[in-house]
């Protein structure tokens, strides 16, 4: 029996383009360089776990973009903080 695994695409995006839209309320034109860090990132996160599983176990490119996506929740709070404070 195989499991079928579905990752959300749309919350990271969804969390990237607020943290965009934070820094443009600020007045800082910054996607392309939040959008070339985050796949720069996912990518060499992607290949270093691969590199370090056992052979036969491997991790999928969209998991690795869906939790390295999630996990920029907290800079876009503080994002949203910052243009107030």
């Amino acid at each position: 029996m195989e499991v079928a695994l579905y990752h959300d695409m749309a919350g990271p995006l969804l969390v990237i383009f607020l943290f965009g839209m934070s820094f443009i309320f600020k007045g800082r034109m910054e996607f392309g360089n939040i959008y070339g860090f985050s796949l720069t990132g996912c990518i060499g996160l992607y290949c270093i776990i691969n590199l370090l599983s056992k052979p036969g176990q491997y991790a999928e490119l969209y998991s690795c973009i869906s939790i390295l996506g999630y996990s920029l929740l907290p800079f876009c709070f503080l994002a949203l903080i910052s243009i107030f404070v």
